[in-house]
């Protein structure tokens, strides 16, 4: 059967065989039959033209090469974190890249996303920094390489856009003096331990985070178009 469901993931998987070779792949969770029936065409129509020497313009709409290709690959080779942080920062870009082809995006579009980002605010209602939006603009940039790998575009469109710019020099330094006299102000050993372990540490507060990862659900990349 050139699709399949996994007995032990329920995750569906298509393989067959072309020209003597055996191809195999898993689907992101939550795909049905029908759309793997589409993708296992398409595969093997991608395989016919590339093992003919033929030259194809692929192309692929921003929602679709996100699903097919871009969250399967940040799925299987980055962090659990990271990864949510990606499909986060992917569902936000489909206001502004869903239903355009990849060839169709332009730098103009990636300027409109980094100004939106910029101007909206976090989740805790506080103004967005540069350096948020500059990271989530990395992501983004992420999507083209991988498109770029594989044949979907020529070039880079976030390479042609400035990111913002900020300030990310230290305010305070705190030197040996003013950490000697910080820590003998400490009446509790348990205390000073714990402000030791953040000083070397570089410790954040991060809220609500066991509320955070137990919303993550496994099927992320199905979310991204809801």
């Amino acid at each position: 059967m050139p699709i399949y469901t996994d007995k032990k993931t329920k995750r569906l998987f298509i393989q067959f065989e072309f020209d003597g070779t055996t191809y195999k792949r898993r689907l992101p969770e939550g795909i049905t039959k029908r759309k793997a029936e589409k993708l296992e065409t398409k595969w093997k129509h991608q395989l016919f033209f590339e093992n003919s020497g033929i030259v194809e313009v692929k192309d692929i709409l921003f929602e679709d090469f996100l699903v097919e290709y871009y969250l399967p690959f940040a799925e299987q080779n980055h962090s659990k974190i990271t990864f949510d942080n990606e499909v986060r920062i992917c569902k936000s870009a489909l206001p502004v890249f869903r239903g355009k082809k990849m060839r169709q995006i332009k730098a103009a579009d990636v300027e409109k996303f980094k100004s939106i980002r910029a101007n909206l605010p976090t989740q805790h209602d506080t103004p967005r920094r540069p350096a948020t939006v500059v990271r989530e603009l990395s992501i983004i940039s992420k999507v083209f390489s991988l498109a770029i790998k594989n044949d979907f575009l020529d070039f880079n469109p976030c390479f042609r856009v400035e990111k913002p710019k900020f300030d990310n020099v230290q305010n305070k330094i705190l030197f040996d003096e003013d950490e000697d006299r910080f820590f003998d102000s400490f009446e509790s050993d348990w205390a000073r331990d714990i402000c030791l372990l953040v000083l070397n540490t570089g410790l954040r507060v991060c809220l609500n985070l066991e509320d955070k990862i137990e919303k993550r659900a496994s099927g992320s990349i199905n979310l991204i178009l809801d």
